[in-house]
C-alpha cells in the first residue's frame, strides 16, 4: 500500500485463476466413462461449493463437441450453467488428435513438430503432436472448427486459448488475435528438461517457452515477434495478452531456478511484490478434467493441494492489505493489456 501525491492510499492488487483443462482423456461414449465424466462435474462443484468466491475459467476440448457423442452430454450443459449462472469462461484447450483434425478439413501430421517423432511415440492418435507443426492456413482451419464446436453448442465466441503442450509462437499468437481471442493461456513453468515430470526434449526443442516462465511471471501484452514475456527490442504488440500458468496444475511440481519451491510461497511474493509497488499481478491454477475425474473432492490428491492453495489465498485475502480477487482469464487480460515493460515480480 502506497500514498501518491495527493495523499490517496493506493493498493496493490493480485488477481487469482482457478482453471480446468479438459484434454480428452475419457475417451468414447461408453456408460463407465459418462459416469467417470460425473464425477469430473461432481469434483468441480464440491470445490465450487468449498471456495465460492472462485470464477471458474474451463477450457473445453472441441473434441467433445465435434468428433464424440456422449460425454459431452455430461460436460457441456455443467459448462453451460456455470457460465449463465456463476460468471464462469469458457475458452478452448485443443490437443491435435488426427480425428479432429481430419474434421477441420487438414491432414493430420504424425510428428511433434513436424520433423521430429520423439514427444509422444507411443501415441499414435496426434496427442503429441504441436500446433506450431501445422502450417498457418491449416492452423487457421483448426482454430476455426474449434470455435465452431463452441458457438453451435450454445457458447459464445471464446476469448482463451491454450494448445496442447502450450505449443505457441509469435505467428500462432498473430492468429489468435485475429480470431478475436484476448488471452492466451500458454506459458507453462515447466520443470527442467530431464526431470521426472517434465515435457520430452523434442518440446524443449521446438518451443520458445523452456526455461523462460517461471512461478513469477506475470500477465504481459504479446510482442508481435516472441511468445515471452518483456523487455522487447520492438514496440509491436498484439491485442492479445499472455497469463502464465504460473500456479501449474494438478500435482506437478512447481520449480524456481531449478529447485522445488511451494504454490503457496510463490503467491506470497506476488502479493508482496504488489503492496510493495502498490502494482498488479495475478496467479493461475489449474486442474485437468480426466485427472480429478479419478478423485473425490473430500480427499483426493490433487484437491488436498488445491485445497491448501485456496485456503492460504482466503488468509491472505483476510490478513493482507493487498486487493485479492478471483477472476477468468479474459478479465486478467483486460487488466494486463497495457503491460509491456514487467515480465516477473521481484
Amino acid at each position: 500500500m502506497l500514498i501518491d501525491l495527493w495523499g490517496i492510499i493506493v493498493r496493490g492488487a493480485v488477481q487469482v485463476s482457478v482453471f480446468t483443462n479438459f484434454e480428452d482423456g475419457l475417451n468414447g461414449a461408453k456408460p463407465a466413462d459418462v459416469d467417470t465424466a460425473a464425477n469430473a462435474v461432481a469434483w468441480f462443484r464440491d470445490c465450487a461449493a468449498a471456495f465460492p468466491e472462485i470464477v471458474w475459467t474451463h477450457l473445453y476440448s472441441p473434441r467433445y463437441l465435434l468428433v464424440q457423442d456422449g460425454i459431452d452430454a455430461v460436460f457441456t450443459p455443467y459448462l453451460l450453467d456455470v457460465m449463465q449462472n456463476e460468471g464462469a469462461e469458457i475458452g478452448i484447450h485443443a490437443h491435435l488428435y488426427f480425428d479432429i483434425v481430419s474434421r477441420s478439413g487438414v491432414t493430420p501430421r504424425s510428428t511433434p513438430d513436424g520433423s521430429s517423432d520423439d514427444c509422444s511415440p507411443g501415441a499414435a492418435d496426434g496427442y503429441g503432436v504441436l500446433l506450431t507443426g501445422y502450417e498457418p492456413a491449416e492452423r487457421a482451419r483448426i482454430a476455426a472448427a474449434a470455435i465452431e464446436g463452441l458457438t453451435f453448442n450454445g457458447f459464445p465466441a471464446p476469448t482463451t486459448f491454450c494448445a496442447g503442450y502450450s505449443a505457441a509462437d509469435a505467428e500462432l499468437q498473430t492468429l489468435l488475435d485475429g480470431l478475436g481471442f484476448s488471452a492466451s493461456f500458454a506459458a507453462q513453468p515447466i520443470p527442467p528438461r530431464g526431470t521426472s515430470d517434465s515435457y520430452p526434449g523434442c518440446w524443449h526443442d521446438s518451443l520458445e517457452w523452456s526455461g523462460r516462465i517461471s512461478p513469477l511471471t506475470v500477465p504481459y501484452r504479446v510482442n508481435r515477434h516472441t511468445i515471452l514475456p518483456p523487455p522487447h527490442d520492438e514496440s509491436d504488440y498484439l491485442d492479445l495478452v499472455e497469463v502464465p500458468l504460473n500456479m501449474w496444475v494438478d500435482t506437478f511440481r512447481l520449480t524456481l531456478d531449478g529447485q522445488e519451491v511451494s504454490r503457496e510461497d510463490m503467491f506470497d511474493r506476488h502479493v508482496t511484490w504488489a503492496g510493495s509497488n502498490a502494482d498488479s499481478s495475478a496467479v493461475a491454477i489449474g486442474v485437468h478434467a480426466e485427472v480429478v475425474a479419478g478423485e473425490r473432492f473430500a480427499d483426493g490428491t490433487v484437491a488436498q493441494l488445491v485445497t491448501s492453495f485456496l485456503s492460504h489465498v482466503r488468509d491472505q485475502q483476510e490478513n493482507s492489505d493487498v486487493d485479492i480477487t478471483f477472476s477468468t482469464a479474459s478479465d486478467i487480460a483486460a487488466v494486463f493489456l497495457a503491460n509491456t515493460t514487467t515480465g516477473t515480480v521481484d
